[in-house]
């Protein structure tokens, strides 16, 4: 498993320079509403849940007022990324649609959006469609209807041409809008997990797979509190930026680490595809798979 996963990340780290295309199916009703054309950066990240649905990409941009704006792309089953075009995190993108200003539709786009056994669960927990989808990840939702982009135009969190043989991290524990971390997440669980050669740990997994070519370094941070105003990976990941952003620690460190509750977000591991950011469900800091498959994204 450990191989098969190093492979796909240096197979992830070749160049590109393609034109990237996507439209959706004409029998998509996005295509029969008044549509917008927009120039923007996008934010992509892959949810994992290692489920039997395909993985779901989220896909944001800020739009011209500084909104932070779900992408919706029609047609894709959810952002199903096997039905998506080559987005890289950082890419710049002309994309073709229009907002949904229907809250309920709004609400179902982003329920399709979800992995479909985690939003049962939560279900099942006793929250409504609207309190999961809705009042919760609070952005706008986009409905694409046609996306055009040159794969080498992501940004400085684009992808790398090579994984160096030393990598600065930061791990930061968060603690969003009252939902507390469990007692045994702390700073010394982690710090092994991550950044010790004990057997099991991600840098042992990370030699072994790299023939002992590459290991990771870095802090542990927190328990930090915050409440960002949507619970969206991307808003969560600003909200810990504004508390940090003169810490040097995370200043220096490439690659951005963030461990959260199991009730916040609706995944159990997420990374940028492409670039240097991740989130962690708390009841996966010890299992050095998920640390290399989200930073393999």
């Amino acid at each position: 498993m450990r191989r098969v996963i190093a492979i796909s990340l240096l197979a992830a780290l070749q160049a590109w320079g393609e034109l990237v295309t996507w439209t959706a199916p004409q029998t998509e009703p996005v295509h029969r509403r008044l549509q917008q054309t927009l120039t923007v950066q996008l934010n992509v990240l892959k949810k994992d849940t290692f489920g039997t649905a395909p993985p779901k990409l989220d896909v944001s941009f800020r739009d011209a007022s500084g909104r932070l704006v779900q992408a919706s792309f029609s047609g894709s089953e959810g952002n199903a990324g096997r039905k998506l075009p080559n987005l890289r995190h950082g890419m710049s993108a002309t994309i073709v649609g229009s907002e949904q200003s229907d809250t309920t539709q709004a609400n179902a786009l982003k329920a399709q959006m979800e992995d479909t056994g985690l939003l049962s669960g939560r279900l099942a927990r006793g929250q409504t469609l609207e309190t999961t989808a809705g009042n919760l990840d609070k952005r706008p939702v986009f409905e694409v209807a046609s996306f055009t982009a040159e794969s080498g135009t992501s940004g400085s969190n684009g992808r790398r041409m090579n994984a160096p043989a030393e990598n600065k991290a930061i791990v930061v524990l968060f603690q969003p809008c009252g939902n507390t971390l469990q007692a045994s997440v702390t700073q010394d669980r982690v710090r092994s997990a991550l950044f010790s050669n004990n057997d099991n740990s991600f840098n042992q997994a990370l030699s072994e797979c790299s023939r002992g070519g590459s290991q990771f370094s870095g802090e542990v941070v927190g328990p930090i509190d915050g409440c960002p105003d949507s619970e969206d990976y991307f808003t969560t990941y600003e909200a810990i930026e504004k508390l940090l952003s003169a810490d040097r620690r995370w200043q220096s460190a490439v690659h951005k680490m963030m461990v959260l509750p199991s009730d916040w977000g609706n995944s159990i591991g997420v990374g940028t595809v492409g670039g240097g950011l991740t989130w962690y469900n708390e009841n996966y800091v010890t299992d050095p798979v998920m640390y290399l498959h989200e930073i393999g994204h």
